[in-house]
């Protein structure tokens, strides 16, 4: 219990409040009028003489401790390799290929007098799907986009296995 009490003296003196006259540090503003308008209760203004310069601040000096090291780190560039940029232009040309190959196809079946949609049946889809046809082989074979023949297969509740496999891997 002493412990206790004498615990509590000393923060109350160290938190005391003690009567002393604190001055600012800088100079206390003072109240500016707009519009000549003087609220109630108040007596007399001072308006804030005006100056033609701003007065600069000085800024303290920073005393850098010796001890303390600066420090900078830098990330290295992301490089990229010949093999990366060549795979791209690789991927872009396949695609391209791919692209002219369906419509090499509906054009042929178009010439026949065969409608490219109707090819993608259930029945065909449930086929090829099971056969592991992707989208892409299936779009090769119809002449139909692989974007309309996923968007069939899926209306008719079906998917393939690659697509399963690659939205497996996003999750």
């Amino acid at each position: 219990m002493k412990e206790m009490r004498d615990t509590f003296q000393y923060l109350q003196d160290v938190f005391a409040v003690k009567n002393e006259i604190v001055t600012p540090a800088a100079p206390v503003p003072t109240l500016e009028i707009v519009n000549d308008f003087i609220p109630d209760g108040i007596s007399h203004i001072t308006p804030i003489p005006e100056t033609d310069s701003l007065t600069e601040v000085e800024e303290p000096e920073v005393k850098k401790d010796p001890t303390v090291k600066e420090v900078v780190i830098f990330q290295p560039a992301k490089t990229v390799t010949k093999q990366a940029v060549t795979n791209v232009i690789e991927v872009k040309q396949q695609k391209a290929k791919h692209k002219e190959e369906v419509e090499k196809k509906k054009q042929e079946l178009l010439a026949k007098g065969i409608r490219p949609e109707s090819l993608v049946t259930e029945a065909n889809l449930r086929k090829w799907l099971g056969d592991g046809w992707s989208y892409m082989k299936i779009a090769k074979e119809t002449g139909v986009n692989e974007v309309q023949v996923a968007n069939t297969a899926k209306s008719f509740g079906l998917q393939s296995n690659i697509s399963k496999y690659v939205a497996m891997k996003k999750k």
